[in-house]
């Protein structure tokens, strides 16, 4: 049987046609699960320096009644005196007995370290965390002079949150508690060993 030109291009169309026809297709849906564990993550300061310069201390112990500011300290008028003088070796003396007050909460002076630590954290036992200091080495810093500061107390305020994840970390304070009135000299006061120790636990 003979095909004309038609017939064979028909033909040809129809075979082209199946064969695409033919191609197999195929798509399945795939579900991909992660199980992610826990990890706590602490961040802190571990060598701090603090300055207190002269306007600062005249700032915290700010001039009482009777006294001003002056360049490099305070000018307190503290009233009269009056007496009789003595004679003592041949030299008149007279008795003033001044007595100022003491300075207002010279032995608990709070410092604030402001965000000295940070914490990021996912699951765990608690959905919490809970950050703690505690003084720890030595607490008398000593300075010139056997000038002294004794660091009396340390806390960490809001110590309890959310675990805050792994993206933005939670950061806080340190608070501690000095008493200065064992301060005699200026310059720097070590203590020689870490002050306080920083963990984390609930979380």
């Amino acid at each position: 049987m003979k095909l004309n030109m038609k017939q064979t291009l028909a033909a040809a169309l129809l075979l082209s046609t199946l064969i695409a026809g033919g191609s197999a297709q195929a798509q399945i849906a795939v579900d991909v699960d992660i199980d992610v564990g826990s990890i706590t993550i602490l961040y802190a300061l571990t060598d701090i320096s603090v300055g207190i310069d002269d306007t600062a201390l005249g700032q915290l112990f700010s001039p009482a009644a009777g006294c001003s500011s002056a360049t490099t300290g305070s000018e307190c008028d503290e009233g009269t005196a009056t007496g009789n003088a003595t004679v003592n070796s041949g030299a008149l003396e007279f008795a003033g007995s001044i007595n100022p007050a003491a300075l207002a909460n010279v032995n608990a002076v709070s410092l604030v370290l402001q965000d000295v630590w940070a914490v990021r954290a996912i699951g765990g036992t608690s959905t919490n965390t809970t950050v703690a200091a505690t003084l720890s080495g030595n607490t008398t810093l000593t300075g010139p002079n056997s000038s002294q500061i004794n660091v009396s107390g340390i806390t960490v305020p809001g110590a309890t949150f959310a675990d805050p994840g792994l993206g933005t970390p939670v950061s806080g304070n340190v608070n501690l508690t000095l008493d200065l009135s064992g301060v005699t000299s200026d310059g720097l006061h070590d203590g020689g060993a870490l002050l306080y120790t920083i963990e984390v636990s609930n979380t």
